[in-house]
């Protein structure tokens, strides 16, 4: 048996990143299951986009539209830019790409919730248990989905 054991403990940094990459990857594609499965039902189609379906998507694309457009300005149900981060982010997103407001609203939730994995791999890492943090993230993104998309 020789000196050199295969330590999971000792993660290097770049290891870590590229879990926390695959991490993130498995995230955002658990998280647009949905969109795969649905993409052909025309019923979830408006102006050849894909819609979102939850009730919270489109009181944030309000805010947004808010922030881009000036709608629903006399409104004070509906927030601003600078009330809610998912306002704010998906305004930046919608600003500094050429995504549309609708494939923003349909593909900035996947992408920012999705960042969860990054403090959860960190925080193991404290505790020199990077694996466990790995592991625990794709567990609990793929719990988290299936929960709030039931």
């Amino acid at each position: 048996m020789s000196n050199s054991k295969f330590n999971l403990g000792q993660v290097t940094t770049t290891q870590m990143l590229g879990l926390m990459l695959l991490a993130y990857a498995f995230s955002f594609a658990i998280r647009l299951i949905w969109v795969f499965q649905f993409q052909d039902n025309s019923s979830f189609m408006w102006n050849n986009e894909l819609m979102i379906n939850t009730n919270d998507g489109y009181f944030f694309a309000s805010g947004v539209q808010e922030a881009l457009s000036g709608l629903h300005q006399p409104n004070p149900r509906v927030f601003g830019v600078w009330d809610y981060g998912v306002i704010f982010f998906t305004t930046l997103l919608v600003k500094l790409t050429p995504m549309s407001l609708e494939t923003a609203t349909l593909y900035a939730p996947s992408i920012f919730s999705s960042m969860v994995v990054i403090p959860m791999i960190l925080i193991a890492r404290l505790y020199k248990q990077t694996m466990w943090g790995f592991f625990a993230a794709l567990l609990g993104v793929s719990l988290g989905v299936t929960i709030t998309e039931r």
